[in-house]
């Protein structure tokens, strides 16, 4: 399997890297930043990087901004090992400016925030939806300031698509990635390991927040039903960010229980560059499901090469 890699020194010098003895991607739904963790030969001095691309058979895999680099040499070798993570990392180590807006759009928020970091498209399903007060307290990176936005504003949390773009918007089912081990199915994706599993402590049945007079009195019931028969009520004070829409603090509590009810683990052979948020169309003995990719794991051994998904219901995503 070719594996290219290619790093940048802080004088902006281009080096070639020899080909990774391991290497693990991690791609995930819920964090703007991929992980690279990577492993190399290398002999002699190596100056410091800042940046590191990684490509398969010109595929690329992953480009990004290298945070730890460790030289080493034990009785097999010297090697050289790097973490390394997407730009969207800098969505996360930023913090974003504590204050109170007023009439805030996500356009607004992305011009002053994360543009100045890198990243320049938005698609929002529009641009006048606008909060009359954001009170934002301190201590929220940048992205988890600007999804508690878009949640308030659009009731969807943005994600960065394979372009490094930020979208909000639903996921499309088209076009799944066919994962199956049907011999007649000669375009599918084949696995190697499947486990469908159904988290019953995960969904919550009802919320009762906290109103203004400070009162828990407002009761929220679980708008997608309650499938499980589960009696799981939490009591909240809804959060600062949410001041004027208090049942959409309750609701996005209620997403993120719904989204841990069912889900997939599956293994695949092989090196697949897949993306979350793409759909994928599973076949097997346990059923037949469309799924999104919430985590892509690509773990690469000089003995081989596996891809490991978590899979998730995308109307929750």
């Amino acid at each position: 399997m070719s594996i290219e890699m290619l790093g940048m020194t802080l004088d902006k010098q281009t080096i070639s890297l020899k080909e990774p003895s391991t290497m693990i991607i991690t791609r995930s739904w819920d964090s703007p930043a991929w992980q690279l963790d990577i492993t190399f030969p290398h002999e002699g001095p190596l100056d410091d990087l800042n940046r590191i691309q990684v490509k398969h058979d010109s595929e690329g895999l992953f480009a990004g901004m290298c945070d730890e680099i460790v030289r080493s040499v034990d009785g097999n070798g010297a090697y050289v090992s790097i973490s390394a993570r997407t730009p969207g990392a800098l969505l996360c180590d930023n913090e974003a400016l504590p204050k109170t807006y007023t009439d805030l759009t996500a356009q607004a928020f992305f011009n002053t925030e994360i543009k100045p970091l890198g990243f320049h498209t938005l698609t929002l399903p529009n641009t006048t939806a606008s909060a009359a007060t954001f009170q934002l307290g301190k201590g929220h990176s940048v992205w988890e300031a600007f999804c508690i936005l878009c949640f308030r504003l659009y009731g969807r949390e943005p994600y960065i698509n394979a372009n490094n773009d930020i979208v909000v918007e639903a996921l499309s089912p088209d076009n799944p990635v066919r994962v199956s081990n049907d011999v007649n199915d000669t375009g599918a994706l084949r696995y190697c390991s499947l486990e469908y599993i159904t988290r019953r402590s995960s969904p919550l049945s009802t919320i009762v927040y906290r109103d203004v007079g400070g009162a828990y009195s407002q009761l929220y019931e679980n708008p997608f039903g309650n499938s499980q028969q589960v009696r799981r009520n939490r009591y909240i004070i809804p959060a600062g960010e949410y001041t004027g829409r208090p049942a959409l603090d309750a609701y996005r509590r209620v997403m993120k229980g719904q989204l841990g009810l069912h889900s997939m683990r599956v293994t695949l052979t092989g090196l697949h560059n897949i993306k979350p948020g793409w759909p994928v169309h599973v076949e097997a003995a346990c059923g037949n499901r469309l799924m999104a990719a919430y985590q892509v794991k690509i773990i690469y051994t000089e003995s081989g090469c596996l891809t490991r998904l978590v899979l998730a219901d995308p109307t929750y995503m």
